[in-house]
């Protein structure tokens, strides 16, 4: 598909941190989780601490997760929303131009504004300010289940994007890279991925949401598609 194709056809998008964008373009990540939240009080999971096999929700009485109240559904095209800035301004004809630069300092597509519409301010921007004209990354939700981070297997903590840290500097998870001779006797993995799940979480909220507290969570798998042409949009 082209890259208008893409734009038109996506129906969602998905919020990720640096190194998670940094596993999507590395083809290291194709999975991910997300909380769920209970639609009768947002501030707090459903099926919360009940283990595992939870028939409702004790604040809101809604069943087992089915994949119908999913947010994304197999199929759906999404786009990635990621920390980004504007760069090289220019102003012709009254009308500004820009491009698009991400965390990892690489530039993407150009982005096009009359004079009367607000322009963006020069710094980084937070990932969910960043228009869907100037992502880079789009989708293909393959999968949808529930499952919750302390009850991942060693190949899915791994499909998360999850790096090992057992030596000098971190790199994916091997017998021939780990004194470990694999994932499945590596505890520095799921250090790691524990670690991870934390840190883009509020501190505030990881009673609710951390690795300790282990919510039920709707599990996304995810295909990467590549554009046939990269074009500008105007």
């Amino acid at each position: 598909m082209t890259r208008k194709q893409l734009l038109d056809a996506c129906v969602g998008n998905m919020i990720f941190s640096v190194p998670m964008v940094e596993a999507l373009l590395e083809e290291r990540k194709n999975r991910t989780m997300r909380a769920m939240r209970c639609p009768e009080d947002r501030d707090a999971p459903c099926w919360s601490n009940r283990f595992p096999f939870e028939q409702e929700c004790e604040k809101c009485g809604r069943e087992f997760p089915c994949v119908s109240v999913a947010r994304h559904h197999v199929g759906d095209i999404i786009y990635v929303w990621e920390r980004h800035r504007f760069i090289d301004f220019d102003h012709i004809d009254g009308r500004w131009s820009a491009s698009v630069q991400f965390a990892d300092m690489t530039c993407g597509a150009r982005l096009f504004w009359t004079d009367d519409d607000e322009i963006p301010h020069l710094g980084w921007r937070p990932s969910i300010h960043m228009p869907k004209a100037a992502t880079r990354i789009f989708m293909r939700v393959s999968q949808v289940k529930s499952q919750r981070p302390q009850f991942l297997t060693p190949e899915e903590i791994i499909a998360e994007g999850t790096l090992c840290t057992a030596g000098v500097r971190k790199m994916p998870c091997a017998p021939d890279s780990c004194g470990f001779k694999g994932a499945d006797n590596c505890g520095y993995l799921l250090g790691e991925w524990a670690r991870l799940w934390d840190a883009v979480r509020p501190k505030k909220r990881l009673e609710l949401y951390g690795y300790e507290a282990n919510p039920l969570c709707w599990v996304y798998g995810l295909e990467v598609l590549k554009e046939e042409v990269f074009g500008h949009d105007g």
